[in-house]
């Protein structure tokens, strides 16, 4: 009995894969169409002239004008959120190379991994840690509240914070090797 089914249940496989074979032919027939019958020679994109035409009285030549090519562009975002590249680059811009790159790694590995401005982080004495290099709401009275929406401005109080106290405000400086405030 279990043979007859084995062979019910691959007959009925076969018969699906061919229906279905049978309804998509239309479809790459279709598509099939839309390639053109010969290949047109490379030369014809340089110099951007088609094959000369006989037309039966005279021969044609037809001007084609090359498509653009799209490339991308390196330039800065004017609106919208900054990508992480670009987040990276303006803090070793800020910091410097040997800080900048401690910065990223501590960052990445552990504060806020997506270089995202519009990170937040409650904390458990009430305390809100704002940004790109998440820093504390009690820094709001001596640097001002532009750091909370402006990224390129939290990672310049990140700088003032970090020329003052160095990387031990950060809970995750152990990163690169600096003891935290909480290990102090």
């Amino acid at each position: 009995m279990h043979r007859i089914k084995y062979y019910y249940t691959k007959r009925r496989r076969s018969e699906f894969k061919l229906r279905l074979f049978l309804a998509t032919m239309p479809l790459i027939l279709v598509g099939l169409s839309f390639i053109p019958s010969r290949p047109i020679a490379e030369a014809d994109y340089k110099t951007g002239q088609t094959p000369v035409e006989a037309t039966g009285r005279e021969t044609v030549q037809k001007r084609v004008t090359p498509t653009p090519t799209m490339r991308p562009t390196l330039t800065p975002q004017k609106h919208g959120k900054p990508t992480k590249g670009e987040v990276k680059a303006y803090i070793l811009e800020v910091f410097g190379e040997r800080a900048g790159k401690q910065a990223i790694k501590m960052l990445s590995e552990c504060e806020n991994s997506t270089f995202d401005q519009s990170r937040r982080n409650h904390n458990r004495n009430g305390s809100i840690d704002y940004g790109v290099f998440q820093i504390n709401s009690i820094h709001k009275r001596k640097r001002g509240k532009k750091f909370i929406a402006d990224w390129r401005e939290n990672v310049k109080v990140a700088k003032q914070i970090y020329d003052e106290q160095g990387w031990s405000p950060w809970s995750c400086s152990y990163t690169i090797g600096v003891k935290p405030f909480y290990k102090k």
